[in-house]
């Protein structure tokens, strides 16, 4: 007799909790219907505590032999040629009644505008076995098929029809679409579940509530004990019983933000202001310039004047959308002249315009436009540069949280349509062209403003590979045959060694032309090697703004000694190449030189700067 009278006990003061304290003037009856009927859905079912998958892992056709069983991230795509599959395992224990729903619950860390289809397999395979080579096929019709994933949502596939009793069972993502979706695996931030609901036919009698009457002027209520436990993320179970199955609330899509697992690479968030910041040996501070270099910059002079009056004047529209916007650039300008001056005025101005940049790219009607990683690509580093230089989190912390959620996910997010490059994290990870470049200085950018080290450290191995050491591109990155992919303009006759090619090119002469330091997917823009011309050119120094913020980001960290010299002076032998060619450079790179001349001691040939993607202003931050 005890149990049942604990069991109806905690469902009263639960419901109580949920109802509220029943007081003078509310209806007898009403409130009893409502109680009794909140509880008769208690005994209609209840569902297993969620079960967590044993194994999962997926598998990629281009590299066949390869096994990613310990990696946080599932994939599906249907690229010809380049499939990917996910396989997840799970062993069902505890059941002893009839199963009346069974939920396969998957969290989309990348979304994709075609979801793939479920299949169960052969139970067959191990986590650190499993590779294209070796996977099971599927043992049955598609159980079902999903549209458009959101990322940062949950997914729930029906396998009611499968999960039958106690028993291990394996299921396979699979799709025909060539748009790369991301899911959290078991090593990730947010686990697969199978989630089973049983039949229940237990019947619970509860003594009549004891309500208050409309007449009597002092209410009776069960009061909840005083160690409630408030909600967290993770399921709580209510109503615990010996004897019966527990009811399980679960979080909400929204409960769960993914995190990137600590490196010992440290790298800080957000830096302070100019006044507050301190820095011995220019590498600490701010993430792009320390207080003590930023303080000793003139505040007279051409290129001062040049940059205090793109600070003071309009900066235009925001729209990550578009890819030739000076918006980001202008916003740096005010940024930089606020922490030079303390101008509360541009400050506010700088909060308003990173706000606006992001509320131009933080709907999914917004991620529609072909050119949307490079248009992005271009922007979104100098705006968490530009945040950084404020302080925003110390400004105005409701801005910066809204601006750090948005950065947290838009690295991911599928924000255009072109055939190819829709994400920038896999932009960035794919191929060595200026898209890619672009798409990489952002992602680091973001992910230094996010203290996202994990993500720094990989960003760090891809930018190395694309200068020069093949062996350290993540195996599991999106390339092909071990190293990135080719653009649709490769000329092979500009590597060095096609077979094993890099991203810049390492000492080498062809047809007597000394072609060490070429970045080979943008030279190959203006045709077969071995001088330099057209669209080569200029696409060759879009590529370096790129790499040169990406290189200076890294720099700026202080974790990874000076990424200026690898791959022997990479960037530097780039540069020396076109200026054998005859120099030419491009108007929005004209910051460059400047770079470069600081960081090498070079006296390449520099102009004025103003007109930069995603950096410029280098004449005022770098004249000597």
């Amino acid at each position: 007799m005890y149990k049942p009278i604990s069991r109806t006990i905690s469902l009263i003061m639960a419901f109580t909790l949920t109802l509220g304290t029943f007081s003078t003037g509310y209806a007898k009856s009403k409130s009893a219907e409502l109680l009794t009927n909140k509880i008769a859905q208690l005994n209609v079912s209840a569902s297993l505590p969620p079960v967590a998958p044993e194994a999962d892992g997926r598998v990629r056709e281009a590299s066949p032999n390869a096994n990613y069983g310990a990696d946080a991230a599932l994939n599906v795509d249907g690229d010809a040629g380049a499939n990917v599959e996910s396989y997840i395992r799970f062993t069902v224990t505890g059941i002893s009644g009839t199963v009346s729903n069974a939920q396969l619950r998957l969290y989309v860390t990348d979304g994709t505008y075609n979801g793939p289809a479920l299949y169960t397999t052969a139970n067959t395979w191990t986590e650190t076995g499993l590779s294209w080579s070796n996977r099971p096929a599927r043992t049955s019709a598609a159980l079902q098929d999903k549209g458009a994933l959101a990322v940062s949502t949950w997914v729930d596939y029906d396998v009611t029809t499968v999960i039958k009793g106690n028993g291990t069972y394996s299921f396979v993502l699979a799709t025909d679409g060539t748009d790369l979706l991301g899911l959290s695996s078991r090593e990730g931030s947010a686990a697969p579940q199978l989630v089973v609901t049983l039949a229940d036919t237990t019947t619970t009698t509860l003594p009549t509530p004891t309500l208050q009457s409309i007449a009597s002027p002092s209410p009776t209520s069960i009061q909840p004990p005083s160690t409630l436990v408030a909600p967290t993320a993770t399921p709580i179970t209510v109503l615990p019983s010996p004897t019966a199955t527990s009811v399980i609330i679960f979080p909400t899509a929204t409960a769960i933000k993914p995190t990137a697992t600590p490196t010992t690479v440290l790298v800080k968030p957000t830096a302070t202001t100019a006044s507050q910041n301190t820095s011995s040996n220019g590498t600490s501070g701010s993430m792009w310039i320390s207080s003590s270099e930023l303080m000793s910059l003139p505040t007279s002079g051409t290129s001062w004047d040049k940059i205090r009056t793109a600070a003071y004047g309009s900066w235009g529209t925001a729209d990550l959308k578009d890819q030739n916007n000076k918006h980001a650039i202008n916003t740096l300008a005010g940024a930089l002249v606020y922490a030079r001056t303390g101008d509360a005025a541009l400050r506010s101005k700088v909060r308003d315009a990173v706000l606006a940049a992001k509320r131009s790219l933080d709907e999914s009607a917004e991620w529609q436009t072909t050119n949307g990683v490079l248009a992005a690509g271009r922007q979104i580093g100098a705006y968490a540069i530009a945040a950084d230089l404020i302080n925003l989190k110390s400004y105005d912390a409701g801005a910066d949280n809204e601006f750090r959620t948005w950065l947290g996910t838009i690295r991911t997010t599928n924000i255009g349509t072109h055939s190819r490059w829709k994400s920038i994290r896999y932009t960035c990870e794919n191929a060595t062209g200026n898209w890619n470049a672009f798409a990489c200085a952002s992602r680091i950018a973001a992910s230094i403003y996010l203290g996202d080290s994990a993500d720094v450290q990989r960003s760090s191995l891809i930018i190395r590979a694309l200068l020069g050491e093949r062996s350290v591109y993540p195996s599991d990155a999106p390339g092909k045959n071990g190293y990135f992919e080719h653009t649709a303009g490769y000329q092979s006759s500009w590597a060095c060694n096609d077979p094993i090619w890099t991203g810049d090119n390492p000492t080498c002469v062809k047809s007597g032309v000394n072609i060490d330091g070429v970045l080979v997917e943008d030279a190959s823009r203006g045709g077969g090697c071995c001088v330099l011309q057209g669209d080569g050119i200029m696409y060759s120094w879009e590529a370096l703004q790129g790499i040169f913020v990406s290189v200076e980001l890294l720099y700026r960290t202080g974790s990874y000694g000076n990424p200026y010299t690898w791959s022997n002076n990479a960037l530097k032998r780039s540069l020396d190449f076109i200026q054998r060619n005859g120099w030419t450079v491009a108007s929005p790179a004209t910051y460059v030189p400047w770079m470069a001349n600081a960081r090498y001691g070079t006296s390449y040939t520099t102009t004025t700067s103003g007109n930069g993607r995603i950096m410029s202003w280098g004449d005022w931050l770098y004249k000597k």
